[in-house]
């Protein structure tokens, strides 16, 4: 079980910070691991593995695991923060700490540029903030994970590394809790399929669905809309017609895409439909402009708490010792109330 993979990792670690474990000497074997601390072999190989894929375990082969030689603990002395979708050097460390102090002089990478500037993220004393990377970039963070690198990633939970993200599941349960009491149990879901582009998305999925199970809401074939859209506008408009004016028009209804939000409100509006008195509606994730429409439910997710999250795991230490930082938090829940 996980927690005891965890436990074993931060066991393992401490080992390593207290000098029991030296760097190129062998770790217990897996079978000693085992009996010491009456676990399963799939939970060590759980633990261990994590740990090799974070840099501060080497897997011989042939031979025993090793400590790394490059084991984290070096002074941090700056910063690399990789941006999605931003050409190199556009903004500053400070502007993506916004309501925190910038810990240590930064330098903002544009994740395409990720290759680029390698060199530079690799550099002793370097620490790496991703915010919100593609599942591109795994490549680059797997080897700076092998490198010792101390790093963290925002708002993606990719394999063992550090993150710090939305909790999707607790996020959407709230939400679909709220959507089941003012709309009833039959419930429609439109959202695009699962793809690389969109990490994320799989995982917002099978939150959506596990919490549907677990509160008794009613899916069927007819009620779940999941396409890959292109033209927003037309083709939102075409399912708009078959949700209000269908034989059975949808009164709870689920967004998974931010960018099909508004083009559906409108849409509703023009057939004659209000939220709040003809259906209501849950999204992911938050629209300004709507924040006083009554029946629209939307989970707002917390980047500044995500950003103030990451300059903890650095002026706390975690980057520095190297300890495993893994925080995930919950979306503001937001509905209009006239009250």
């Amino acid at each position: 079980m996980a927690g005891k993979s965890d436990s074993l990792q931060q066991k393992i670690l401490e080992d390593i910070r207290n000098g029991i474990l030296k760097p190129g000497k062998p770790i217990p074997s897996r079978n000693q691991l085992c009996r010491k601390y009456q676990i399963s072999r799939t939970t060590v190989d759980r633990a261990v593995n994590r740990l090799i894929e974070s840099g501060y375990l080497s897997a011989v082969q042939g031979s025993r695991t090793i400590v790394r030689r490059s084991s984290p603990g070096h002074p941090l002395e700056r910063l690399c923060v990789v941006y999605q979708n931003i050409r190199t050097g556009a903004v500053s460390g400070d502007q993506f700490f916004k309501q925190v102090n910038c810990p240590l002089p930064a330098t903002v990478i544009g994740e395409e540029d990720a290759g680029v500037h390698f060199a530079r993220m690799c550099a002793p004393g370097t620490a790496v903030i991703w915010n919100c990377p593609g599942l591109e970039s795994l490549y680059f963070i797997r080897s700076l994970a092998n490198a010792s690198v101390p790093q963290i990633l925002i708002n993606r939970d990719f394999a063992s590394y550090n993150y710090v993200a939305t909790d999707q599941r607790a996020s959407i349960r709230e939400g679909l809790a709220w959507l089941l009491i003012e709309a009833g149990r039959d419930i429609t879901l439109l959202a695009r399929p699962n793809d690389h582009t969109r990490p994320y998305m799989a995982e917002r999925t099978i939150a959506f669905y596990e919490s549907a199970v677990e509160l008794g809401a009613r899916l069927s074939g007819s009620s779940i809309y999941s396409r890959n859209i292109n033209d927003i506008p037309q083709e939102i408009a075409a399912i708009a017609q078959e949700l209000f004016l269908g034989v059975k028009p949808a009164r709870g209804i689920v967004l998974l895409n931010q960018e099909f939000v508004l083009p559906l409100v409108t849409c509703g509006i023009a057939l004659g439909k209000q939220p709040g008195r003809d259906y209501f509606l849950l999204t992911f994730d938050y629209y300004e402009e709507l924040r006083n429409t009554p029946g629209i439910g939307m989970l707002r997710q917390q980047f500044d708490l995500m950003r103030s999250e990451a300059s903890r795991w650095l002026s706390a230490g975690y980057a520095e010792r190297g300890e495993l930082f893994q925080v995930k938090l919950k979306a503001e829940f937001t509905v209009y109330s006239e009250n």
